[in-house]
């Protein structure tokens, strides 16, 4: 799972599962990536254009994924539940961690953040990710929401 770049310069979103390799492009992006599978084989990963979406790929159904509000969105993890995880940024340019729960977005941001992204959700609902704060010195968190 991942991206690859074809001869034409267009990067796609892949799976390669027990040696098939699949093109997993959501319909009419030009550049596609596949970020984190799950047990139960439901990707994510992030799109554009139009704009920059996250996506969910479930039994062969896209889902976009795109915070309220936000210029632009990344689904970067999902757990056995289907609880999704990512960054998505504000209209002042600055990015938040978000988790995705039963179609309800929730902002994950430590204190004095500057910078956040969920990266990973585990089934006990507890999120890892990194955040910047005001100095610009990146740190590591575990939120348990």
């Amino acid at each position: 799972m991942g991206r690859y770049t074809d001869g034409g310069g267009t990067v796609h979103a892949f799976l390669l599962d027990k040696g098939t390799f699949t093109t997993i492009d959501p319909p009419g992006s030009g550049y596609a990536q596949a970020i984190e599978i799950n047990a139960a084989g439901q990707i994510v990963g992030g799109f554009e254009p139009p704009g920059h979406h996250g996506f969910l790929l479930d039994k062969g159904t896209f889902t976009l994924i795109d915070f309220p509000g936000a210029h632009a969105t990344d689904a970067l993890g999902i757990n056995a539940v289907g609880q999704i995880v990512g960054r998505y940024l504000d209209t002042s340019s600055q990015f938040h961690g978000f988790l995705l729960d039963k179609g309800t977005f929730t902002t994950i941001d430590p204190s004095g953040s500057t910078f956040t992204e969920a990266i990973g959700i585990n089934g006990a609902g507890q999120i890892v990710g990194d955040y910047m704060d005001a100095s610009g010195t990146f740190h590591g968190f575990l939120a348990t929401p």
